[in-house]
């Protein structure tokens, strides 16, 4: 399994046995997905810049910074209280944790930023934003 991989399959692998309380979406998922007429989240993972951090001969620890971004899903009409509470819960899953799952690498979350969306199509969405840096070697 390529290291890509094993970071999407980690951070996937870490929501999914934390979270019990609604639907998730993964985007990356090629499995068509029937939004449910209650709450549930979307899972995006982007990374956006590396670097290597060590010097010498091979190998080296690679540092790759991204964002997790979770999509909070409540129908309209419970806003944002319901939201926010999801947000809290999802906040003490991924602040300052380290995990790795295969040849991922260890992966380090830091402070998650909570930004309203807004109503739209019947639903209220909040997105929790969740910095992270990926510690590899190569």
């Amino acid at each position: 399994m390529a290291h890509w991989d094993a970071a999407r399959i980690a951070i996937e692998s870490r929501l999914k046995t934390g979270w019990t309380t609604t639907t998730i979406r993964y985007w990356s998922s090629g499995v068509p997905f029937i939004v449910p007429a209650t709450a549930y989240i979307a899972l995006q993972i982007e990374e956006f810049e590396a670097q290597q951090i060590t010097l010498g001969p091979s190998p080296q620890m690679h540092r790759y910074h991204g964002v997790i971004t979770i999509q909070v899903m409540v129908p309209e009409r419970t806003g944002a209280k319901v939201s926010d509470g999801y947000c809290d819960t999802l906040d003490t899953l991924f602040r300052r944790a380290q995990f790795e799952v295969g040849q991922s690498g260890l992966i380090t979350c830091r402070t998650p930023q909570k930004r309203t969306v807004g109503t739209q199509g019947g639903w209220y969405q909040n997105n929790l934003e969740i910095p992270y840096q990926r510690d590899k070697i190569h």
